[in-house]
């Protein structure tokens, strides 16, 4: 099944290319999915008790680190802020 993938920043979508600007799997098992938390979003590394208890993270990463399921869509960079 070939998945889909959209701009991280304006409308832009098309058929996933891992060749285009700034790629990135948001697949089930992928980098991301692996490094992105299931229940709030941070990294594993926020849910050590010695990060988690900083001031900032207060109430948001005090669980157990749960892999993301994965995103529908993969994203990308189209240009649409410009390239310099």
């Amino acid at each position: 099944m070939s998945r889909d993938m959209k701009c991280t920043y304006g409308d832009g979508k098309q058929k996933s290319n891992p060749y285009a600007a700034f790629f990135e799997n948001h697949a089930k098992g992928s980098a991301w999915a692996n490094r992105t938390c299931g229940v709030c979003g941070y990294a594993p590394e926020a849910h050590e008790p010695e990060v988690a208890a900083k001031p900032h993270l207060a109430g948001k990463t005090q669980h157990q680190f749960v892999e993301h399921p994965g995103e529908q869509m993969d994203r990308y960079y189209c240009g649409c802020y410009g390239w310099d």
